[in-house]
């Protein structure tokens, strides 16, 4: 074989800036032996040892998996990885911060309700309307509000 494709432990410790027991304890994991022996020191394919260090071992995981039974490194990968997420969805307004949508809606849900209570004084106004028409209309926007209201209830219990 070519020795430029070979790379004792040291070496390959280097390459990917990891501790040498790093190296040993996932060639030992991985079973994989060494391809030959140069003055008793163990030379491996680069070939066989590049996926150890480059693919994760997150990549067979299934879909709902829980990120707090990875492994120490790859949960702390995850970890920051999802806060870097975060970060740039709220810098790209991707994001809105929980209080600025309760803070929106608020202002949205005011206005709603004072059209609809002004709504019959104003129709009264124009004279359009029978005064059973308004009792009408003043119940209908009455209900409506209730109706509103039980539905913001039941989304925030």
């Amino acid at each position: 074989m070519n020795n430029t494709k070979q790379l004792n432990i040291t070496e390959i410790a280097e390459f990917y800036g990891l501790h040498r027991d790093t190296v040993i304890k996932r060639l030992r994991r991985e079973g994989i032996e060494p391809v030959t022996k140069i003055k008793n020191t163990p030379l491996y394919d680069i070939a066989e040892v590049e996926p150890l260090f480059y693919e994760s071992e997150t990549r067979n995981l299934q879909p709902g998996y829980d990120p707090d039974e990875l492994p120490p490194k790859d949960r702390k990968d995850w970890y920051q990885s999802e806060n870097e997420r975060l970060k740039f969805q709220q810098a790209c307004k991707e994001l809105i911060p929980a209080k600025d949508v309760r803070d929106t809606n608020v202002v949205m849900m005011k206005t709603l309700v004072a059209f609809f209570e002004s709504l019959p004084d104003k129709m009264e106004r124009t004279r359009l309307f029978t005064p059973d028409q308004l009792d009408l209309l003043e119940q209908q926007c009455d209900q409506f509000r209730a109706q509103l209201h039980q539905k913001l209830m039941t989304c925030y219990d």
